[in-house]
């Protein structure tokens, strides 16, 4: 198996950066904190209310663009797959597409092997602890893996920087993100567009990114620490894509599919639990 120049970290201290120095592949720290979740302003479907206050107890970081292809191409490369269908739109630095929720878990597995971490899914998806044991206690997760909901949301909200703007980051939905209006039928390049309170990048527009959790009403949604419904059929998407309506790129807007779907529509980021740090909230 040949050797992965890209895949080396640089432990910084803003968080964590893969090799080739590339603005793409940064994670950010998020800080532990509470926040309403769900639709405030009560215009979007009812799968995104009720309102909610939620908590997430431990500190996590976050990509600050969806993974690109030249990350995913790595790892397709090293694991000996087909490349991934880029519908003629071109790779590098633009976000992986046609990707299954299924497809997104076993690089973030690969990509926790390569970092000499222990992985966070098992065969069947299920997020496990250092032991491999199945678990749904979030902060025993170390591997990369994917957002939970309240994870992706408090991140697209700006966390504690919050200014409580319906598109991450701010208000105009032409400064932060490349949606139905603006973005000519297809994906851009990430971070060309401004980032939000904690510099992160297309949180609204681009493509939909898949979430960790199974689908379930807002109002089943823990409120504390919460990984999603125990089991279900569906997974969650959040954000919105270069095709999605306005309304359809709130923050607060979610979406259900397949495990099993992939179409030009739908990519994903990742977190990692920082794990063993201590709770510091007063």
């Amino acid at each position: 198996m040949k050797k992965i120049n890209l895949l080396f970290l640089l432990f910084l201290t803003f968080g964590i950066s893969f090799g080739k120095n590339n603005e793409n592949f940064k994670m950010i720290k998020v800080k532990h904190g509470n926040f309403l979740m769900g639709d405030k302003t009560g215009n979007l479907w009812g799968f995104s209310s009720p309102t909610q206050e939620v908590d997430i107890s431990y500190d996590y970081l976050i990509a600050t663009t969806p993974v690109t292809f030249e990350l995913y191409d790595d790892y397709t490369d090293d694991m000996n797959l087909p490349l991934v269908d880029d519908n003629g739109w071109g790779r590098s630095n633009l976000p992986i597409i046609n990707v299954t929720w299924f497809d997104a878990i076993k690089f973030l597995n690969w990509l926790s092997i390569k970092s000499n971490i222990p992985v966070a899914y098992d065969e069947n998806g299920n997020l496990i602890d250092d032991n491999g044991i199945k678990t749904r206690d979030i902060t025993k997760v170390r591997g990369y893996r994917l957002p939970t909901e309240i994870e992706w949301e408090f991140a697209a909200k700006g966390g504690s920087k919050t200014k409580d703007t319906l598109f991450s980051g701010s208000k105009n939905i032409d400064d932060v993100a490349w949606y139905s209006k603006n973005s000519l039928g297809k994906t851009h390049d990430v971070a060309t567009k401004s980032p939000n309170e904690l510099g992160i990048f297309d949180m609204t527009g681009n493509v939909w990114e898949w979430i960790n959790d199974y689908s379930g009403v807002y109002s089943g949604i823990e409120r504390f620490n919460s990984i999603g419904p125990a089991s279900g059929r569906l997974k969650i998407l959040r954000s919105g894509s270069f095709n999605s309506i306005k309304s359809d790129s709130q923050i607060s807007f979610r979406d259900e599919l397949s495990p099993n779907t992939k179409d030009i529509y739908y990519g994903f980021r990742f977190v990692k639990t920082i794990v063993g740090e201590k709770d510091d909230r007063k």
